[in-house]
């Protein structure tokens, strides 16, 4: 398993949307406030080549801050976990009502998303500049960087429905929804970069490529909205071969490590194991009287007398203070890892090219070497499906994607395309009207950014209000 470990470093103040504005007009007031800081990085010193490490750490440490606050909110809304809280928007979000700019965690995650955007192309451009003057002593720093530019870029991709690209305090229009399919091309262009620098990391950058094409397909599949594909599954686009060739570079699973200088807001493990606002859905766990997840429930598919083990390693990875033993997370449960691509899901990548091309066969071995990992049962057998239940090959792969990718950030493009309705949705929440609908831009960006408040031009109006 390769995991990133972050250092501790100062923080900066670098803010990338048109909020950070605001901020300016004090910056510029004199007052017995003003002192230097000696923890404060100026702009200068970063272009030092020496910088290099404290520049991708700082980088990284952003997105990790990023990744953390916006995949608490996208869990809610998904059908992986459930409210069991008291914040009214975390209510919003599981009833499936993702298209309020004002809800105050989607918009309190885009400050952190905004920031580490920019910190991620910086530091792309700046470790470039170095390598270019022949002044780059590790070029695992620049590798690095080009993994952390697509882990970012592709997030966006996921999870956002439009987006800005802002400059420090030089606001950007919005992209527009019809153009993030591009998100996914700038991911991958940092990730061809990554590859050919053949280093430590190109076994990960082999899956992500492997994510981000086929996360480019699913795009195409669910826009415009709202969607209602014909077929869920995406056409190979070389995910498959990309795919295969993370597996025979020994890719394991790629996790980033939360620490206690990059937590998010709001924070994925706090708010799961700590406040319980959302918690594990009763479709994988029975809950405690405090509303945590005590026991797993969820059985495989196939061997019904089996807990079902994918999900059971990735409940146990992000929470579960006090669950049994066989589900126990050793770690600090207010600051889980973050799973960000594994061999799991290049299996079944591999698995849903051979589906999407009608290679049934291709299919069921695929699915079954998948399910091996764990030492489960095929779930094919000469062409016939084992379980006592009748599936569908495409039932079977949502079901094996859902328990396999819980928590990494995946659900929601897979329930849309796959037309599944969480039992919590409101019949009239954005989900299920707009069937392809992500997160908004927030409403500090729209309110401060002058190409989305109207100061330039017509006000901002999403698709997915």
């Amino acid at each position: 398993m390769t995991t990133l470990t972050m250092s501790r470093l100062a923080r900066t103040s670098v803010r990338a949307t048109a909020a950070s504005l605001a901020v300016l007009a004090l910056a510029a007031c004199s007052s017995l406030l003003e002192v230097d800081n000696p923890n404060n990085v100026t702009a200068e010193a970063l272009e030092d080549p020496a910088a290099a490490p404290t520049i991708i750490n700082g980088a990284e440490n952003s997105t990790v801050r990023a990744l953390q606050s916006i995949f608490t909110p996208y869990a809610a809304i998904t059908d992986e976990t459930i409210f069991r809280g008291s914040r009214d928007d975390y209510q919003q979000l599981d009833q499936g009502l993702g298209g309020n700019a004002a809800n105050e965690y989607t918009n309190a995650a885009s400050f952190n998303v905004n920031e580490a955007r920019w910190l991620a192309d910086n530091a792309v451009l700046l470790l470039e500049g170095f390598q270019k003057a022949g002044k780059l002593k590790d070029a695992a720093n620049l590798e690095r960087a080009y993994l952390n530019k697509a882990v970012m870029y592709a997030m966006i991709g996921d999870m956002y429905d439009d987006f800005t690209i802002s400059d420090r305090t030089k606001a950007g229009s919005p992209v527009g929804t019809a153009n993030m399919s591009k998100m996914y091309d700038s991911a991958q262009s940092a990730i061809a970069k990554g590859i050919a620098m053949n280093g430590s990391y190109k076994a990960t950058l082999l899956g992500m490529s492997a994510r981000v094409k086929h996360a480019k397909g699913v795009f195409a599949k669910l826009n415009p909205v709202p969607a209602s594909p014909s077929d869920p599954l995406v056409a190979d686009n070389g995910y498959a071969a990309d795919a295969q060739a993370a597996l025979n570079a020994g890719l394991t699973a790629y996790d980033v490590l939360v620490t206690n200088t990059n937590t998010g807001n709001p924070p994925f493990g706090f708010e799961m194991n700590n406040r319980v606002e959302i918690t594990t859905s009763t479709f994988f766990v029975n809950l405690g009287t405090t509303n945590k997840p005590s026991k797993m429930v969820l059985t495989d598919l196939v061997e019904t007398s089996k807990l079902e083990p994918f999900s059971k390693e990735n409940i146990a990875l992000v929470n579960l203070a006090d669950c049994d033993p066989t589900c126990k997370y050793s770690g600090d449960p207010n600051l889980p890892p973050l799973r960000i691509v594994s061999d799991n899901e290049m299996r079944l990548l591999i698995a849903e090219a051979k589906l999407a091309a009608n290679d049934l066969n291709g299919f069921d071995a695929a699915i079954n070497d998948f399910r091996a990992t764990k030492g489960l049962a095929p779930a094919y057998v000469a062409g016939t499906y084992q379980g006592a239940v009748a599936k569908t090959r495409s039932q079977v792969l949502e079901f094996e994607r859902r328990v396999a990718l819980l928590f990494m950030g995946r659900r929601l493009n897979d329930m849309y395309r796959w037309k599944i309705v969480d039992p919590e949705w409101n019949p009239n929440s954005t989900a299920v009207r707009l069937p392809g609908c992500l997160f908004p831009i927030g409403l500090s960006e729209r309110e401060s950014n002058e190409f989305l408040s109207g100061v330039k031009g017509t006000k901002y109006q999403g698709v997915c209000n």
